[in-house]
């Protein structure tokens, strides 16, 4: 035995892509590799070709093997990684895996100690059956809101409080250089606006942007704009609503942007809007 940490192995959902759990995970492995941790990632939702390299920015101190949503492969590489002894520790990235972690645990004579990172609205029902046994095996639970861990407990009163942690969500460091010291807004004749920032996919439709542009609509108002920044499967149909609204030329959508651009977004819009029914 040398005295080093152990090992992390993480299960990943998706890491680089769009989307707020996927901004979580690069943000935790960017603190991993930070701090020295040696990290390991099993990432099943991304290509192979969307991993960066170490030497990257946002790359990992460790390795990564994407699986391109090939499900049966994931689970085969994480039986082997857990059962090969070199972890201490293995983070269960997202709910939808909990239960095959735990199973494979089982047969294990000296299973790692496990973590789940507990998101929104994958935890705040359906947790019962197999996934309410599941839990019982998880020694630590990383929720990212009070709120998160409120409904957990709700549907598995038997965990103590000693089993959940909150782990906010947070801004990694290149977030620093974007933002000045002073923010001085400037205005240079762009119309003012309302900012709303989400991934525009249909089964996200909670998040509110329909209701957003229809509340433009009902404005008096009609020097104010709309900025959407995010994409998804659902562009034309919010494009559509914004037609039915009337405010098609007041409603922006700009897409994916980058964090200079969000960051800019932010310093110059009047206010951010996003009212979800379903956040923490």
């Amino acid at each position: 035995m040398t005295g080093a940490p152990p090992r992390t192995l993480l299960l990943l959902s998706q890491t680089w892509s769009n989307g707020g759990i996927q901004r979580f995970n690069r943000t935790l492995l960017a603190a991993s590799k930070q701090t020295g941790a040696r990290c390991d990632v099993l990432t099943l939702r991304d290509p192979e070709d969307s991993v960066p390299p170490a030497s990257a920015p946002d790359g990992v101190a460790g390795t990564v093997e994407a699986f391109d949503n090939n499900r049966a492969r994931f689970a085969v590489a994480a039986w082997r990684a857990m059962a090969s002894g070199r972890y201490g520790i293995v983070v269960i990235g997202h709910i939808n895996m909990l239960v095959m972690a735990v199973a494979l645990t089982r047969v294990m004579f000296r299973p790692p100690r496990l973590l789940l990172i507990a998101h929104g609205t994958e935890v705040w029902t359906g947790i019962g059956g197999a996934r309410r046994l599941a839990l019982r095996q998880v020694q630590q639970i990383l929720c990212v809101s009070g709120y998160t861990r409120d409904l957990i407990r709700r549907q598995a009163p038997e965990l103590g409080d000693e089993r959940f942690s909150l782990f906010p969500n947070a801004l990694g460091d290149t977030w620093r250089s974007l933002v000045p010291t002073q923010i001085a807004i400037r205005r240079d004749g762009v119309r003012r606006y309302l900012l709303a920032v989400a991934r525009l996919d249909r089964h996200d439709r909670t998040k509110g942007i329909i209701t957003t542009i229809e509340a433009l609509g009902m404005l008096r108002d009609a020097s104010v704009d709309l900025v959407v920044a995010g994409r998804g499967d659902d562009l034309e149909f919010l494009r559509a609503v914004a037609r039915r609204a009337g405010v098609e030329s007041r409603v922006i959508f700009r897409g994916g942007v980058s964090d200079t651009e969000l960051v800019e977004l932010y310093r110059r819009c009047e206010a951010f809007v996003l009212p979800s029914g379903q956040e923490g």
